[in-house]
């Protein structure tokens, strides 16, 4: 269905099997997709997702679930660019005990100064958690990492670009504390060869 706003919605009833380790297993649910463009500043939202009947891949058994998408694209100036993204899953087994939630939230900030330099930033966070005791195998109880980095480029010329950039992880521990992982820094010097 399309509407106002350069908007489409799409809603499907998926019914399928699904090979799981000890046979295939049945699955139906209800998918949707919500998507707009409302203006210049709101470029482009979109909510995607499913719930009903899922699949636990570790233990190949059916179990129910749901997964929510969101992702939007907005420009509140002509030289700022926000891009949001953001992702939440869920899935409990028989008996309605929970197996694991997932989330990642992620945000990308692009600043263009001129034609020749713009500057990006970005930041993520992911974290699961789970029950090890529904699962036959060793797992975690907690999951997740913390994540930051910017890039810097500048156009000297058409074949030829200047990087620099900063890149900092954080893992998050079985206390849940987010301890320091990885840092970067560095700096490229792109240049087009022809011949």
């Amino acid at each position: 269905m399309d509407g106002r706003g350069n908007s489409f919605m799409r809603y499907r009833v998926l019914i399928e099997r699904i090979e799981a380790g000890n046979g295939p297993i049945g699955r139906t649910r209800l998918e949707c997709t919500l998507q707009a463009s409302l203006s210049r500043v709101f470029n482009r939202l979109k909510l995607t997702g499913w719930v009903d009947e899922e699949i636990d891949f570790a233990n190949s058994k059916p179990g129910h679930g749901a997964r929510i998408s969101l992702n939007g694209t907005f420009r509140p100036t002509d030289h700022l660019e926000l891009v949001l993204n953001s992702d939440y899953r869920f899935l409990d087994v028989m008996g309605g005990q929970r197996l694991f939630t997932a989330q990642v939230e992620r945000l990308k900030a692009t600043y263009t100064f001129s034609p020749r330099s713009f500057l990006r930033l970005i930041g993520q966070h992911a974290r699961t958690d789970r029950d090890p005791d529904l699962y036959t195998f060793p797992v975690p109880a907690h999951d997740g990492s913390l994540s930051a980095s910017a890039l810097y480029a500048y156009k000297l010329n058409w074949q030829t670009v200047f990087y620099a950039g900063y890149g900092d992880e954080k893992a998050l521990t079985d206390q849940r504390e987010y301890e320091p992982g990885a840092r970067s820094l560095f700096a490229k010097l792109s240049y087009a060869f022809q011949h």
